[in-house]
């Protein structure tokens, strides 16, 4: 699999070619009329404002403007790019082959500017060509970069996976002789094994229930109360509906970050809120506890910072990832469309 470097390397040295045979072009249809040197500058001088068109209608106003649907906004903005560039290009023209050669390369009749003009607009259509490459470039090394984690993680996890068998077996014997001597020591070794099955047997897979995620969640929980020397005051609402499917351990990060950096284990009063919510088939997920103030305001974990990169690379910008101090707690929250 190639790699984003190697993608966006390939797709400037496109894009010097491209630039480098229109030039010959329109140096070779210009060189018998202008000779060498007028015909290397209005060459250049093409390949400068058609660039300027391009890459500010396929980089700029269309992903900016067009794509999130400001379709009146696009068409007044587009105008007057496009207007001023024609300007500039004309202008430019008239001066430098009317100062250096004694020419005059326009005279700014209507024939003129509607020759330009088309031109020109020759150029948006071809940006808008522009704009759907870069896309199916963007999305071809978005799948590759989640193909090679998808990879790394199997890998990762076929490596932990020893004798998951001869694991699973042994924890059901230990369970069944703690049930006898310790109840709550059984179901905490039960919740362990839901755990485990569940990297084995969901994690890999690439979008869950709901619910398999919240189950994971809540005996992750349980397990962590038993290292905490104080109780802990956590709520934790939500509703689920029964065929909601997501990337698994989407959610996980945030509650590993409220036990790693949210928490202070010498207080003997913490207290941990967490809502999640479904709504047109978007989820909200709202974690929020009292500020640790022995950690950094900036610091909340590698979790999150890993959390969003992989929400970049499943849902482009159809996100919301957000985290911050509000007075004396820390908020953080994820909003994601349904998988």
């Amino acid at each position: 699999m190639e790699s984003a470097k190697t993608h966006r390397r390939n797709l400037r040295m496109l894009q010097l070619i491209g630039w480098l045979v229109f030039f010959t072009i329109n140096f070779v249809f210009r060189l018998p009329n202008l000779g060498l040197e007028r015909a290397i500058v209005q060459s250049l001088s093409i390949v400068f404002f058609y660039a300027v068109i391009l890459y500010g209608n396929g980089i700029w106003l269309i992903p900016r403007v067009y794509s999130k649907g400001q379709f009146l906004r696009y068409s007044l903005m587009l105008f007057s790019f496009f207007s001023l560039v024609v300007a500039l290009e004309m202008g430019s023209n008239y001066y430098i082959f009317g100062r250096y050669y004694g020419e005059k390369m326009y005279n700014f009749s209507f024939a003129q500017w509607a020759y330009t003009s088309f031109s020109a607009g020759l150029v948006v259509i071809t940006s808008f060509l522009f704009y759907a490459s870069l896309r199916y470039f963007h999305l071809l090394r978005a799948q590759n970069e989640l193909k090679a984690q998808h990879y790394h993680s199997e890998l990762s996890l076929l490596k932990a996976q020893v004798q998951p068998h001869f694991l699973f077996n042994t924890l059901n014997n230990i369970y069944y002789q703690a049930h006898k001597e310790s109840p709550a020591t059984a179901l905490q070794i039960e919740r362990l094994a839901r755990m485990m099955r569940f990297f084995l047997e969901e994690s890999p897979m690439e979008k869950i229930l709901l619910s398999k995620e919240v189950e994971f969640i809540e005996n992750y929980i349980e397990l962590e109360r038993l290292r905490m020397r104080y109780p802990l005051q956590l709520t934790f609402e939500y509703q689920i509906p029964e065929t909601f499917y997501i990337p698994p351990m989407i959610l996980i990060p945030f509650v590993e970050n409220v036990f790693k950096h949210g928490i202070n284990k010498r207080k003997t009063e913490n207290i941990v809120s967490m809502k999640l919510e479904i709504t047109d088939k978007r989820l909200t997920f709202e974690v929020q506890n009292l500020h640790n103030a022995s950690i950094p305001a900036n610091r909340t974990g590698f979790g999150l910072l890993n959390l969003r990169k992989r929400l970049n690379l499943l849902y482009g910008d159809d996100f919301v990832l957000t985290s911050e101090i509000r007075g004396l707690h820390f908020y953080a929250s994820v909003n994601i469309p349904e998988s």
